[in-house]
């Protein structure tokens, strides 16, 4: 491969996009492929000590922007990127992405949205944005190999297994964390796994209602997206004085400690799956995980109990392949990166 003049370049403001592409930018990095990326928000902390990264919202987070002045921003950074990349990949979820874009439309730039969502089109504003920016594009790089056969990766972040793996060991650290939240010792762990979506907040509206004042035998936590408080998702208000305690630590801790997880769409949920946790979908979305029956889908709270009884564990094997990964996903990537290499040359030569 001769990859001489040629820049990969990333745009990640959205926090799977940041663990994505740190990923994809090791890759280039041990192949010698030059790249940039750019990285806003919570992204940055994904891809801090993996890849360098131009930090695009170190002044004002991106969350704190008008509409106006996300446009400006996304115009200038496209005449950035116009100048420094030859392909963009841009992660899709957010109204940055969309504007970035549509400014470089009209400039000669590859810029490909890349989809980290294992799933066609959720329900809620990821899917809507993200349908949006691929129908702007008119084309689209997908992690998941199972949504493209073609321009399909097969990429998941399984590296950052790794520290939830040793933090299920450090029983010091799980007796901190229930001290901490004033949970019972001698009893297990009922997690919730928050979205950032109404339609998460109508789901997990039903949820608190079919716990009422508790489970006998359960602790019962929820874990808040990272991006609940700028979404203005109420679920915490929802919980307050009740039977379900907030968590105050981070995803992984919680993820490690849990013996039950619930959620309602979000792919956050399938590091329980990989853990091997008895997980559950609350709320009537059937994603890939309930429709092969991996997981159950759970609507009351009789049919709760009855998983709390007789809980079952989910086959990490069958999620991977069910998520659409790849064993050859770095091969897949330098795949693709050499077809557009040679048809950004070609359309130079032109």
């Amino acid at each position: 491969m001769l990859f001489l003049l040629f820049t990969v370049g990333f745009l990640a403001a959205h926090p799977n996009g940041g663990s994505h592409f740190a990923a994809l930018g090791e890759v280039l990095q041990e192949n010698g492929i030059s790249y940039v990326a750019y990285g806003a928000d919570q992204s940055r902390a994904k891809m801090e000590g993996r890849i360098e990264f131009v930090d695009i919202s170190e002044e004002i987070p991106l969350s704190q922007l008008d509409e106006a002045k996300l446009k400006d921003k996304a115009n200038s950074l496209a005449h950035q990127i116009s100048k420094e990349a030859d392909l963009l990949l841009v992660d899709v979820g957010t109204p940055f992405s969309k504007y970035v874009v549509e400014a470089l439309k009209a400039k000669n730039v590859e810029v490909w949205p890349y989809y980290d969502n294992f799933e066609a089109m959720p329900p809620g504003d990821y899917g809507i944005i993200s349908k949006e920016i691929i129908q702007l594009a008119g084309r689209a790089l997908y992690a998941s190999a199972k949504l493209s056969d073609e321009f399909g990766i097969g990429y998941y972040p399984l590296e950052e297994m790794d520290e939830i793996y040793a933090l299920k060991g450090a029983k010091e650290k799980k007796n901190s964390f229930f001290e901490k939240h004033h949970l019972d010792p001698s009893l297990p762990l009922m997690v919730f796994l928050g979205g950032a979506s109404d339609v998460y907040a109508d789901a997990f509206s039903t949820f608190v209602e079919a716990i009422g004042v508790g489970i006998p035998g359960w602790n019962i936590l929820l874990q808040r997206h990272p991006r609940a408080e700028e979404e203005g998702i109420r679920d915490a208000l929802m919980i307050q004085g009740g039977p379900i305690t907030l968590s105050t630590s981070p995803f992984n801790e919680v993820l490690a400690y849990a013996d039950m997880v619930g959620y309602y769409q979000t792919t956050a949920a399938f590091r329980s799956i990989l853990l091997g946790t008895p997980t559950f979908e609350w709320g009537g979305f059937s994603d890939c995980f309930v429709y092969t029956g991996l997981i159950p889908q759970i609507n009351h709270r009789i049919e709760l109990e009855r998983f709390l009884n007789s809980p079952y564990c989910p086959l990490p094997n069958v999620g991977l392949k069910l998520v659409g990964f790849s064993e050859d996903w770095r091969e897949r990537w330098l795949r693709f990166v050499e077809l557009l290499r040679l048809l950004v040359e070609e359309e130079k030569s032109l």
